[in-house]
């Protein structure tokens, strides 16, 4: 409305290195922080700053990716900290998305386009990613379980991004990403569709799960086909989950058990122990 014809979007210090693609209503150059601090400089070092616009054109090999955005959602779990969270992350920064044609990309009411696919970001992009995931493979393997998939998901995700370095934390001004960030590490399809080994969940687990957390007979029956008596003897450090964590290691050590079943080439279920030091 002022008449310009193109912005150049800096973040602040807050907003760091973390470049969001938004829809805008003209020409739009974004930067990260430490480059805006090169273009101020610039504009107060003469009378006559200029700039000119290229055509677009797209970026393929973008290092470091992945890596892991500052909206996404941090663990600790606060309601069962025995259960690492988050699980997994995937792609959800810059995803071009079918969009309503009820509305402008922008959104705003002077917006008067009307597109068919815009670019979003959020952990509503990172959603679909995962869950046409488990769709496929639940189509590729129809007898697994959700906790098996959701296992061959988590269990081969990766915690290096495409140079083969440690994920790394956008929220943090690119420092090294904790599993309290990433959980199991970035999602990888192709490879979750053969995990070897997996950690299975029945309704049997859930129900001991729940009596840990204090549910008695009567509480569980209001939702429960049938009766079930809790086993004394469970224990939620044992809660057969794909990724294990100790939230209070007091001792010197503590003993995890987990259950793995071969779902890879002719093998057989084993068991094992892990023995987690201070």
């Amino acid at each position: 409305m002022a008449g310009a014809v193109g912005m150049i979007l800096v973040n602040d210090e807050q907003s760091g290195n973390d470049v969001v693609a938004d829809p805008h209503v003209l020409l739009v150059s974004h930067v990260n922080y430490t480059d805006g601090k090169y273009i101020f400089d610039y504009i107060k070092s003469t009378k006559t700053p200029m700039a000119y616009l290229t055509r677009v054109k797209t970026e393929l090999g973008s290092k470091p990716a992945p890596f892991v955005a500052t909206f996404s959602s941090r663990g600790p779990n606060l309601l069962e900290q025995g259960i690492l969270k988050p699980d997994i992350i995937a792609p959800g920064v810059s995803i071009i998305a079918a969009y309503t044609e009820a509305a402008g990309p922008t959104s705003h009411i002077s917006d008067t386009r009307r597109v068919p696919f815009n670019v979003q970001t959020g952990s509503s992009m990172s959603c679909p990613h995962a869950s046409g995931i488990a769709g496929l493979l639940r189509t590729l393997h129809p007898d697994w379980s959700p906790a098996a998939i959701k296992s061959a998901i988590m269990t081969t995700a990766t915690t290096q991004d495409d140079s083969m370095e440690p994920i790394l934390d956008d929220s943090s001004s690119y420092v090294k990403a904790t599993p309290f960030a990433y959980g199991s590490g970035h999602i990888q399809p192709n490879k979750a569709m053969d995990p070897g080994l997996i950690y299975n969940l029945t309704t049997l687990d859930y129900l001991n799960f729940l009596c840990a957390h204090g549910y008695n007979e009567t509480m569980i029956k209001s939702f429960s086909n049938s009766t079930y008596k809790c086993s004394k003897s469970f224990s939620l450090a044992d809660f057969n989950y794909p990724s294990i964590a100790v939230p209070n290691l007091g001792e010197d050590s503590v003993t995890i058990n987990r259950k793995v079943t071969n779902v890879g080439s002719p093998g057989h279920t084993e068991c094992m122990s892990r023995s987690h030091q201070k």
